[in-house]
């Protein structure tokens, strides 16, 4: 095989590991979110496709025992007193 050859596999092999590296880091991924289906709404009471808000920059909640999830509207109402309270989303 030839030297350029090896050469060319090495250095795509490097900028593939280093964007696999890149977006471990970065923020790319967040927020991240977990739906589920038919769940019972922890603030309204009825059951649809939960939401929960798992991670972002300044809140996480990844390591929570007891997840609550909520249906699209409480969802949407929970968001914006988080953004009230200063999570970055």
């Amino acid at each position: 095989m030839k030297p350029q050859i090896i050469m060319m596999i090495v250095y795509a092999g490097l900028n593939i590991w280093g964007l696999i590296e890149w977006s471990k880091g970065s923020n790319i991924l967040n927020p991240q979110w977990e739906t589920k289906e038919n769940i019972k709404c922890v603030d309204c009471g009825n059951i649809s496709r939960g939401f929960r808000l798992i991670k972002t920059t300044n809140y996480d909640k990844t390591e929570d025992k007891a997840p609550q999830f909520r249906c699209q509207t409480c969802s949407n109402i929970k968001i914006e007193k988080l953004k009230d309270s200063g999570v970055i989303l």
